[in-house]
């Protein structure tokens, strides 16, 4: 019956700004940008009766004029009707009536968005309860672990557990009061006050004193010359071999207890064997899995869509085609 064209121009800025002071400044001028939209509206007439009814489009190429006959494809979800194409029956075109076909197919279709996507956050969620039972699983043994290894600490320096410094934080504290049990041990050993062994410990550090004679304490009990530094490194080739016997005897002559240090390694190695690692692990791969079957939903949601997007897609323009 008639149609009707108009143009929409919006203009926006961006940007812009400045600083102008004492010693002068500088403006940066917005820049400016405009939007045009092409607006057009068609006025049909429904054949065989009185009714008439309006179509609004925007930003489309659509070929009418009045007098025209025209056959318009409706499509109804069974929540909203859709005017979806326009054919022209005199010029025998079809036109594309609305640009959101993916919309429109979720809506028809009645695929469910919160389903598919809830069920993947599920599965995420799963994964991070899994994993976060898991690794609680793992830290349990590693907390006995350190109870163990601080207890063991603290009997060899005789120092009440329940004064021992146990929290991560304390191992200075807990170097300090080692050191502390040594040095009144050596001081013993080499048959000196405290004090006097503070000033010879002061000195050694020039001197080597202290090291001397404890080397000399080592090599009178094991017959061996064994250097100062050996527990630091053990294992190198340089060192004198000496047995696990040998090595605890050694720790117990300079330092009054045997190696806490591999006591503690001891009993890590025990208790690791029968932790529940096990857990940790297959946590770990269930929240894997759970992220991939999340990610394999998504996948499989859209590709759903864009089947159902072809097939709808298909079926408008063999509609089309027949009204020509």
């Amino acid at each position: 019956m008639g149609d009707k064209k108009w143009a929409e121009t919006h203009v926006y800025s961006s940007g812009g700004g400045g600083y102008i002071g004492p010693q002068g400044g500088y403006v940066r001028p917005p820049t400016l940008n405009s939007n045009v939209s092409t607006n057009h509206e068609i006025w049909i007439k429904e054949n065989g009766s009185e009714r008439e009814f309006p179509i609004s489009l925007r930003n489309t190429d659509l070929k009418v004029r009045e007098g025209h006959k025209v056959a318009v494809v409706i499509a109804d979800t069974g929540q909203h009707r859709y005017f979806t194409q326009l054919v022209n029956r005199t010029t025998r075109q079809v036109f594309p009536l609305f640009g959101n076909l993916q919309n429109f197919v979720i809506e028809a279709a009645k695929l469910n968005r919160v389903g598919f996507f809830g069920a993947a956050a599920f599965l995420v969620l799963l994964s991070i309860v899994i994993g976060i039972a898991a690794s609680n699983a793992y830290s349990i043994p590693q907390k006995k672990i350190e109870e163990s290894n601080n207890l063991i600490r603290a009997k060899a320096i005789n120092v009440d557990y329940y004064k021992y410094p146990t929290s991560r934080s304390s191992e200075i504290e807990r170097q300090q009061l080692e050191r502390d049990f040594e040095g009144k041990y050596q001081a013993k050993l080499l048959g000196v006050s405290p004090e006097q062994f503070r000033k010879m410990r002061t000195i050694s550090i020039k001197t080597g004193l202290v090291d001397r004679l404890l080397e000399k304490k080592a090599f009178d009990q094991l017959g061996i010359v064994v250097p100062r530094h050996y527990f630091s490194y053990p294992e190198n080739p340089k060192m004198p071999k000496l047995s696990p016997a040998q090595e605890n005897s050694l720790y117990q002559l300079w330092y009054g207890h045997p190696n806490i240090y591999n006591q503690m390694k001891n009993y890590d190695k025990e208790y690791r064997e029968h932790s529940d690692q096990i857990g940790f692990a297959v946590g770990g791969v269930l929240g894997l899995i759970g992220v991939l079957l999340a990610f394999y939903r998504v996948i499989r949601f859209f590709r759903i869509l864009k089947e159902a997007e072809i097939k709808v897609q298909s079926h408008f323009e063999q509609l089309a085609n027949s009204l020509k």
